[in-house]
């Protein structure tokens, strides 16, 4: 009898042992835009055994284009939670509201949200250029010259779409017209302006608008350009790094990697996985643009054709560049002249003496540390 006591109080220490749950894993939101700026993820989450024999970080489905398993060594480490979004702007607010944890966005709106008190940081640089200024065919302009020229010597203003407000694109296109001395306005009217420059809410209302005449043309980041082309609805007439004044854009920042809330101040090490994990995706894309244009086309359901012409055009990063570091002087200088900075980056004079409210560089230095690593 006593046996059977000791037999069965051995079995009730046991089985708490034998039930016990394991810790649930750490859940990420990451928020990204439809569009061939942010590729990174596309590549990330589409390549386990590649970036598993690349690094040893990867990405194990559950549910395509939604949910994955952050995987180190063999190991979960972290729940990825993919949201796709219209716009890089309302992912940046979401991530200053702390509804994400990570975005891949806009450069300017990441500013302009820093500029209004946000806590979010910039921990590593995405991509540069892509964008294009694209014309209706039917219009006699095939270079900058040639747009410059039709300006002048139409009697009504030309109408040019843009994607959202404070969109890297027309941000850069408004700086070119007054370069170049073009007067232009904001609203859909005929006040004595050379060109009006509409926001079209969302980039795909664009190639739509221009088919149907509401815009002559329109400025605005890949695959859309691209595809205006292959669907033969415009012709690209300039890529804005060619934009005036002259070598401005040459590389100029469009969309970075900015992270916020806990995964930024008390989960670095687990963002700096991750972020480690998209630099590999960008440097897959550099060094495999054939399986690249492949991969991001079955993401986005574009045709390869379209990606084909849209992918060479963009430089995909993984170091804070000279050029880098310039463009967001040339954003906060940019931004600040519009009056759009009043707040922590309006009392600031360039990104240098900005640099903390800006970047989180403890997150980039450790990302740095993994890429050297393998």
């Amino acid at each position: 009898m006593k046996k059977c006591f000791l037999l069965l109080i051995s079995l009730l220490l046991f089985l708490p042992a034998c039930t016990q749950q394991p810790e649930p894993l750490p859940i990420i939101r990451l928020g990204h835009a439809p569009h061939d700026h942010h590729a990174a993820i596309y590549i990330a989450a589409q390549l386990p055994e590649y970036f598993h024999q690349h690094g040893g970080i990867y990405l194990q489905e559950v549910k395509f284009k939604e949910e994955y398993r952050l995987i180190e060594n063999g190991k979960p480490i972290a729940t990825l939670l993919v949201q796709g979004s219209t716009g890089g702007a309302q992912l940046v607010r979401k991530l200053s509201e702390k509804q994400l944890d990570v975005v891949l966005g806009g450069v300017p709106a990441m500013l302009a949200q820093i500029d209004d008190g946000s806590s979010l940081k910039i921990v590593a640089p995405l991509m540069s250029e892509g964008a294009g200024l694209i014309l209706h065919n039917s219009l006699p302009a095939n270079d900058w010259a040639g747009f410059i020229a039709l300006v002048k010597q139409r009697k009504q203003p030309l109408r040019i779409g843009y994607k959202t407000k404070n969109s890297v694109q027309n941000l850069i296109f408004e700086q070119a017209l007054n370069a170049e001395g073009i007067s232009f306005a904001k609203e859909n009217s005929n006040a004595g302006v050379e060109v009006l420059v509409l926001n079209m809410h969302g980039p795909k209302n664009l190639i739509p608008a221009l088919e149907n005449g509401l815009i002559d043309g329109f400025v605005v980041m890949q695959p859309f350009a691209a595809l205006a082309e292959y669907q033969r609805v415009g012709k690209m007439v300039a890529r804005l790094r060619d934009l005036p004044p002259e070598h401005q854009w040459v590389d100029h920042p469009c969309c970075a990697i900015a992270a916020n809330g806990n995964l930024l101040m008390r989960e670095d090490k687990l963002l700096s996985k991750l972020t480690a994990l998209l630099m590999r995706a960008n440097l897959y894309l550099q060094q495999h643009p054939q399986e690249g244009a492949e991969l991001v086309a079955k993401w986005l359901g574009k045709p390869l054709e379209v990606e084909l012409m849209s992918l060479p055009t963009i430089h995909y990063l993984t170091d804070f560049s000279d050029d880098w570091q310039r463009g967001i002087d040339v954003w906060i200088e940019n931004m600040q002249e519009r009056g759009s900075f009043d707040g922590a980056l309006g009392k600031e004079r360039d990104a240098d003496n900005a640099a903390d409210l800006i970047y989180h560089q403890p997150t980039y230095d450790k990302v740095r540390e993994l890429l050297d690593s393998r």
